[in-house]
């Protein structure tokens, strides 16, 4: 019985030592003059790279396999290759 109070005790009184003790500061301003930093809508061209064909190539390597990959799986099972029965 006496543990199970602890437990409790210590399950309402953790919460309070849990709690944040340093005050988080905003950081100063990007711009100088107070105004807000406008972003725009579209990115700019250097931060998006083009796709590459090496990688679309990739893509589509992966996707068949993920096609074909399963469906031998299940073929095999029918053929009695699964856990059950004798491969």
């Amino acid at each position: 019985m006496l543990n199970i109070a602890f437990a409790f005790v210590l399950a309402l009184v953790t919460p309070a030592f849990a709690q944040p003790t340093d005050a988080r500061l905003a950081p100063p301003p990007a711009k100088s003059d107070n105004r807000p930093v406008q972003h725009g809508a579209q990115p700019n061209p250097e931060e998006v790279r083009p796709g590459s064909p090496q990688g679309d190539a990739l893509v589509a390597i992966l996707a068949l396999a993920g096609v074909v990959i399963p469906r031998a799986r299940r073929r095999d099972r029918a053929r009695g290759g699964g856990s059950y029965g004798r491969p």
